[in-house]
């Protein structure tokens, strides 16, 4: 008889040139109950070759193929059939070192956790002198904390929203039906992570780098289009909504929207982008036409305007710097000032 503790969650699209080492890796491991539930999302390399190839060794391994429909989908199709006590998210061209399972298992275990986090390595592909440890969340290995204090901790201090470095109960998901936002690409995971917490009365710590984030040219978040943007705006409104009801949280979501947005859009200039900022505010701009240039009313939560707005009222975007170090004050201002010049 089965015994699944862990259901291990793989989205993959045109992953051949590191699928089969993701795989190997968790096929590897010294933990051994666990199913693995690889989500081909219309893959028209041959990743569905080599998942077949590796479903004859190991048949724990399960294979969905699928139309491309994007990872979110494929994560929520997966959690559908999931049978495990625990999910682990997985990217299709990640891996993991030995012992990262059992490791994450025995601390949920030990103190009943809700969401068990772990730190990363930032793996740079075919160089690795660029390689560094992101230690996510800073508490020691027999510490707890609640949900709470995690989003309150997350939204100030760390922001990695990654759901692949943390165990997570299935019945997290399930019980509360959360999904992940299949009409955004980027951000999706901050969205569910901080619904996650909300729901989650005990989160702890492995303080050990298991996880090998490989960082490449073909990185689909490294891609920077107007999308990007409008996934972010899509996120924190969702979040808006979710969190509606916590005034303390809405605000410290506000501060971090501009943030996101102002550090995302100063990164990829910075990096030269093929896209130029002119063509991209242009594009941007053209679309918000419908939206009339607004006042924001003292504790309204209308981020789409706000961004809008400062477009509009800082076109050339030199208060990047000021927005890095944004606090209640500045935020005051900047209200202030885009409220002056739409009169």
């Amino acid at each position: 008889m089965e015994n699944i503790k862990i259901s291990i969650i793989i989205p993959i699209y045109n992953a051949s040139k590191f699928l089969e080492k993701c795989i190997r890796s968790i096929m590897e491991q010294d933990f051994r109950d666990i199913e693995i539930i690889c989500v081909n999302d219309g893959s028209t390399d041959n990743s569905l070759e080599i998942l077949n190839k590796l479903s004859k060794e190991d048949s724990r391994l399960k294979i969905i193929d699928k139309k491309n429909e994007g990872a979110s989908k494929a994560r929520n199709i997966a959690l559908e059939v999931a049978r495990g006590k625990y999910c682990l998210n997985i990217d299709s061209d990640d891996w993991i070192e030995q012992g990262y399972i059992k490791a994450l298992y025995e601390r949920a275990e030990k103190d009943n956790l809700d969401i068990t986090i772990s730190n990363i390595i930032f793996d740079y592909f075919n160089d690795s002198s660029k390689n560094y440890i992101l230690n996510d969340l800073e508490i020691l290995d027999e510490k707890m904390i609640s949900g709470e204090e995690y989003i309150n901790i997350f939204l100030k201090n760390n922001f990695y929203g990654y759901t692949w470095n943390k165990l997570i109960k299935t019945e997290l998901y399930k019980k509360n039906n959360l999904k992940y936002n299949e009409k955004i690409f980027m951000m999706e995971d901050v969205e569910m992570i901080l619904k996650l917490a909300k729901i989650g009365k005990k989160i702890g710590k492995v303080n050990k780098a298991f996880y090998h984030y490989i960082q490449h040219q073909t990185n689909g978040s490294k891609k920077i289009s107007l999308k990007r943007i409008e996934d972010m705006q899509r996120c924190y409104e969702e979040l808006f909504i979710y969190f509606k009801k916590d005034k303390i949280i809405l605000f410290e979501l506000e501060k971090r929207c501009l943030n996101s947005i102002f550090h995302f859009l100063k990164c990829s200039f910075d990096l030269k982008n093929d896209i130029k900022y002119k063509i991209f505010q242009k594009e941007y701009l053209e679309k918000s036409k419908k939206t009339p240039f607004l006042k924001i009313q003292k504790g309204d939560i209308k981020m789409e305007i706000i961004y809008r707005n400062i477009l509009k009222v800082f076109p050339y975007l030199k208060i990047m710097n000021l927005l890095f170090t944004l606090d209640s004050k500045v935020l005051e201002k900047l209200r202030m000032l885009r409220n002056g010049r739409s009169n």
